[in-house]
């Protein structure tokens, strides 16, 4: 993961308890996922192709939106990866963004600060979709290519089809691993 920042388990433990004073909207196995994994998986705020030394200071200019960072990045991580979940993880970024700027300011200081949150969302709509197919999960999944392989080209019978799209997404799915428990 390269220079990836390394947030100890009371910093999540902290945005976490953030992110349910908040009322922050949050996919349910978000509440119950271990510290640890979150501690893993998070990177602050902004996307991993980042250089660690940019996302530090991007997180250190926006971390107000911080918890809203770490559930965005645990829905991120979840499998079954659609273009459909990708716009759902960005539109409740800028939920959040907007439900902390409005619960911690004025309302004339929380719209600006909502625009802010808006936009990091938008420009995780706009630039993100790449990343967010392909990421690497750290210690839960293999990094996937995005491009098809010859095998799966073959196996899937070859064409551009809606059919043969959707099977080169099952033989992707069936490349990622769950790490085993220990």
């Amino acid at each position: 993961m390269g220079d990836v920042e390394q947030y100890s388990r009371s910093h999540i433990r902290e945005l976490r308890y953030l992110a349910v004073i908040h009322g922050l909207s949050a996919p349910d196995g978000f509440w119950s996922e271990s510290e640890e994994w979150l501690t893993e998986l998070y990177n602050g705020i902004g996307p991993e192709a980042w250089s660690g030394r940019f996302r530090r200071l991007t997180t250190w200019l926006l971390g107000f939106f911080e918890a809203d960072a770490l559930i965005h990045d645990y829905e991120y991580s979840l499998p079954g990866k659609s273009y459909w979940k990708f716009t759902l993880a960005n539109v409740r970024f800028a939920w959040n963004a907007c439900v902390l700027s409005f619960g911690a300011y004025s309302f004339r200081r929380a719209c600006r600060v909502a625009v802010l949150g808006v936009f990091l969302a938008l420009l995780c709509q706009i630039f993100g979709y790449g990343g967010y197919k392909t990421g690497a999960i750290p210690g839960k999944v293999e990094k996937v290519e995005n491009e098809q392989s010859d095998d799966d080209f073959r196996a899937c019978g070859g064409g551009d089809s809606d059919r043969v799209q959707h099977c080169w997404q099952e033989c992707r799915e069936v490349r990622i691993r769950e790490e085993p428990d220990s």
